[in-house]
């Protein structure tokens, strides 16, 4: 579970100014020095209370002079009044708010933006490594310039989400853009690994076919005629009148549509005669010949089954430059999302 974000903090500032109904000094009570009022006709004994009255307030122990509520021997300050017993005057109170700073350096830890932030960052770096390996398929080269962009846009969503930047939010963006780099990076490792099978997985597909043909005796039947027809294997006269209407001005092959009935029988009565005298190890054989892309008639087809097949699966994905740009990704990103200290 995240932590809350910590509570804004007040800041209680202090600050002394003088009262402005101050109190009369001590020096300006009533004292013995004073005229005698007693002359003037006021009665001696309340004379003398008015005069001792404020007096002993002010040396009263444990007392504010101020409003005389009662206060510890180590107080400094009067909570009843505001009154400073130690300097005198009152103490004035400002209440603000400090505000939490956003920095470059600093790091306001795990929040349920900062979560947010990787999981959305994952989802987009995700998408962003699926599209670097589209546009690899469709120009037949990576692009590592892509990748630096996979990263920058992963560091930039993670920062602007989680509303912060620092070296956590730095090192998050790293790992997002590193798993939007893994994405793309694998589906082009397995599309490679996936091609240099296509040569065998033609051969399979060739061998499979043929014992499906050899299986079926009317298929085989069929595929054998076609067969003798293309590698010449007929007697000459029938070969002869076979080559006559089964190859066009351009030298390609027309096959069952150039032959008629008649002659499709005479192939067939023939055809049969070495189907009876086939064992089953003859028979994949004639079909597997009879499968395979001649040469002479397409080779472009052959060469391009050499070069998958000589194909490196490692060096063509991995290559010194594309892990260049992948280090270019991964600082862009936490340059992003840690920001400036």
């Amino acid at each position: 579970m995240p932590e809350p974000e910590p509570a804004a903090v007040e800041e209680t500032e202090l600050e002394f100014y003088e009262e402005e109904d101050a109190p009369f000094p001590e020096d300006s009570l009533l004292t013995d020095d004073m005229p005698d009022l007693a002359a003037l006709g006021a009665p001696t004994g309340e004379l003398r209370e008015l005069q001792s009255a404020p007096a002993a307030s002010a040396s009263k122990a444990g007392a504010c002079p101020q409003c005389g509520a009662a206060v510890s021997p180590q107080a400094v300050i009067c909570i009843q009044c505001g009154n400073n017993l130690k300097a005198g005057g009152k103490v004035k109170t400002k209440v603000g708010k400090a505000k939490a700073e956003g920095g470059g350096g600093g790091g306001g830890g795990i929040t349920g933006r900062s979560i947010a932030a990787v999981i959305v960052g994952c989802v987009v770096a995700g998408f962003l490594g699926f599209l670097w390996f589209i546009i690899a398929a469709v120009f037949g080269r990576e692009l590592g310039i892509l990748a630096w962009g996979i990263g920058g846009l992963t560091g930039i969503t993670v920062a602007l989400i989680s509303g912060q930047r620092s070296v956590g939010i730095g090192v998050a963006a790293t790992c997002v853009a590193a798993f939007g780099l893994a994405v793309g990076k694998g589906l082009i490792f397995l599309t490679v690994v996936g091609l240099t099978m296509v040569p065998g997985a033609v051969d399979s597909f060739g061998g499979a076919m043929a014992e499906m043909i050899v299986n079926d005796p009317d298929a085989f039947q069929s595929a054998y005629i076609d067969h003798m027809a293309e590698q010449k294997l007929y007697r000459p006269e029938l070969q002869a009148k076979v080559d006559a209407v089964s190859w066009d001005a351009d030298g390609q092959y027309l096959g069952e549509d150039a032959w008629d009935d008649d002659l499709y029988a005479e192939m067939q009565a023939a055809a049969d005669e070495k189907i009876v005298s086939m064992n089953q190890e003859e028979k994949l054989a004639s079909m597997r010949s009879y499968l395979e892309i001649d040469q002479s008639a397409d080779p472009q087809f052959d060469q391009d089954m050499q070069e998958l097949s000589n194909l490196n699966a490692w060096s063509e994905t991995f290559s010194l430059i594309d892990i260049l740009w992948v280090a270019l990704a991964l600082g862009t990103a936490f340059s992003i999302g840690k920001g400036k200290e």
